[in-house]
């Protein structure tokens, strides 16, 4: 596994050799030219044996794995993704984030189950749309406006021309 023959602490990026390992927060790495791995050749923060405090029995992130959530309880004594007292839950009882289900947010979504502002059924004239229409009216809006300059300097070319006349 070593071949070299002391390991030094981990130096600026410029300076570092490729495959050669360093010594970092009390790890041992590797430097593969682009990022720091561990020894089992994973990047550093994600290996999961390496890093087993930040990973649950389920081989994911503790702090997001539904299943190990689902036991955890809040200061009420209650599942704390169920709680009405503690501040912002992140899970509905859906087991989806609150923010995009669809069912406690019917609000939100239309009949064809899709965000309100997007169903082109529903609503039929985008945003797209909408903002091309503004453009239009303000393009007319401005050749109306050269149209009538371009009108009063023609009536001031014939004022100028009938007095020199």
């Amino acid at each position: 596994m070593l071949d070299q023959e002391y390991i030094l602490p981990l130096p600026k990026i410029q300076e570092r050799i490729v495959n050669h390992y360093y010594l970092y927060h009390f790890h041992l790495v590797i430097w593969d030219g682009k990022y720091l791995k561990c020894i089992h050749q994973k990047k550093l923060y994600t290996c999961h044996t390496c890093n087993q405090e930040n990973y649950c029995t389920h081989r994911k992130n503790k702090y997001r794995c539904l299943i190990c959530s689902r036991n955890k309880k809040c200061l009420h004594n209650v599942n704390y993704l169920q709680c009405k007292k503690c501040e912002y839950p992140v899970y509905c009882e859906h087991e989806k984030l609150i923010k995009n289900c669809k069912l406690c947010n019917l609000k939100y979504f239309c009949i064809h189950k899709k965000y309100k502002y997007r169903c082109t059924q529903c609503c039929p004239t985008n945003l797209h749309d909408y903002f091309t229409l503004i453009k239009e009216k303000e393009h007319k809006k401005l050749e109306n406006q050269k149209k009538e300059i371009e009108n009063k300097i023609k009536q001031e070319n014939e004022f100028i021309n009938s007095v020199l006349t």
